[in-house]
């Protein structure tokens, strides 16, 4: 069981996750002792609350500075600095905490429970990370006690180039079985003294007779629909995807995700979380969606007043967009525009946009449709709160590939189509990754690389990001 739970997880994550708990939990019962706190059950229960919040909040923030990543744990200055920034985090999470859950008795040892809760938990984090921890997984690594059987698909300079870096990293913990490649001629030779096993139709069947725990697709010389089908048919051996290939190399840009520098790679998940897909995330939607829209309500109404006093026409623009399956439905945004204002100067720049000769996504320069309070609605996004209508009819989620007009959709070639095989939402990853800054193709790859990979924790980080995007206005137009 130990070992299953390992294979899945991950056993740095595992290892560095215990020793963090343990700091976590010593600084909590040390903080106790040290303070004197001796109020009632009640007080005692409050604080024990709060710190479980905490430590809870702090792993979510390990997570989100990548502090479980064997790149990051094997380097001291990288981890010093996000754990700083953490416990910056944890400080204000236990503020806010401590605002809510009023355990009034402790007031007098407020600042010794919590300085002392904090500079012990990260003085162990410290040195367990620094010291202990990996000295634990060298151990590990030595004695290949997580060593994940992969096969590669595809055995040509990519492939090979792998197998070197694999060969040569035995604490990257992947051992490569064999290659598989359509190409006839190379069945039955090695590759670095790795064996070509047969072709991407035997793939299913190697994986379960080798007991294959991840597939590795390293095949450059593709085109993007050719790729896409092949890691469809990947997906059908139910293991972990990784992918490198050059048609990827946004998200290795726009995106501080890679577990190594020696081995980067796009990792997909196909179909590993279903339920949250189709059940949880549909709750969420909604409950945000309300949870924002009803204190928004006074300022949007606001919003609503000066955009009627600036011009002619509805204040809620609701053009008809193409959202999942292709289906269309109305698209409701706060209107920034002239009413009836031409678009032909838009279809000519989204045409370029979507063949490639517009390398990126901005949008006109001073664009004489815009109304003057146009601009900061458009610049802090403010003009699509109106889509939280969208969510709650069902049209939309919060976080998803972005809608598009019909005109725009014609345009598309079938690979691209593939992003709205979910619903589109408000934001996604490449809003929040330079909206304004990639191509139409990067903005395709990293939509359907979110589809692969949609995850309660990625739509967190997307949605906190948005907030940045929105605040400070960067990307918009």
């Amino acid at each position: 069981m130990i070992r299953t739970f390992i294979r899945k997880h991950g056993k740095r994550k595992l290892v560095c996750l215990v020793f963090d708990l343990v700091s976590c939990a010593t600084g909590a019962f040390c903080s106790f002792k040290l303070s004197g706190v001796s109020g009632s059950v009640l007080v005692v229960v409050q604080w024990c609350a709060i710190f479980s919040l905490a430590t809870f909040l702090t792993i979510l923030s390990f997570r989100y500075h990548n502090l479980y990543k064997k790149r990051v744990v094997f380097s001291n200055l990288n981890q010093l600095i996000l754990l700083s920034r953490s416990a910056v985090f944890t400080f204000l999470s236990i503020l806010v905490l401590q605002f809510f859950l009023r355990p009034q008795d402790t007031q007098s040892h407020y600042g010794m429970l919590v300085g002392s809760y904090l500079l012990i938990s990260y003085c162990l984090i410290l040195f367990n990370r620094f010291f202990v921890v990996r000295y634990v997984l060298k151990a590990l690594y030595r004695s290949s006690f997580d060593m994940k059987n992969v096969i590669a698909v595809g055995a040509g300079h990519v492939g090979s180039g792998v197998a070197k870096q694999l060969r040569r990293n035995a604490s990257l913990g992947y051992n490569l079985v064999g290659f598989v490649d359509d190409k006839k001629e190379l069945f039955d030779q090695k590759i670095e003294n790795v064996r070509v096993l047969g072709t991407t139709d035997e793939l299913p069947h190697l994986v379960s007779a080798l007991e294959v725990d991840e597939v590795f697709v390293t095949i450059n010389h593709i085109d993007h629909q050719d790729l896409l089908n092949l890691i469809e048919r990947c997906k059908n051996v139910r293991c972990p995807i990784n992918v490198i290939s050059d048609h990827f190399d946004i998200l290795e840009r726009k995106m501080d995700q890679w577990e190594f520098d020696e081995l980067r790679f796009v990792r997909l998940l196909p179909g590993h979380r279903r339920i949250y897909q189709t059940v949880a995330k549909r709750m969420i939607d909604v409950i945000a969606a309300a949870a924002i829209l009803i204190p928004a309500s006074p300022f949007l109404a606001l919003v609503g007043i000066l955009i009627k006093l600036s011009s002619r026409g509805p204040i809620i623009y609701a053009p008809i967009a193409i959202g999942k399956d292709g289906r269309p439905f109305k698209f409701y945004k706060l209107r920034s525009m002239d009413h009836n204002s031409p678009d032909d100067s838009h279809r000519q720049l989204v045409e370029a946009f979507i063949s490639g000769k517009k390398k990126d996504g901005r949008k006109l320069d001073n664009d004489p449709r815009i109304m003057p309070i146009g601009k900061f609605l458009r610049k802090h996004s403010i003009d699509e709160f109106a889509q939280l209508l969208n969510v709650l009819k069902g049209d939309m989620s919060l976080v998803g590939p972005r809608p598009s007009a019909p005109y725009e959709y014609d345009k598309m070639e079938a690979w691209h189509k593939r992003r709205y095989s979910v619903l589109p939402g408000m934001t996604g990853l490449w809003q929040v990754s330079g909206r304004s800054e990639v191509s139409f193709k990067e903005m395709v790859v990293m939509d359907l690389y979110y589809i692969e990979n949609c995850s309660f924790w990625l739509d967190m980080v997307i949605l906190l990001k948005t907030v940045k995007v929105v605040v400070f206005g960067r990307g918009g137009s």
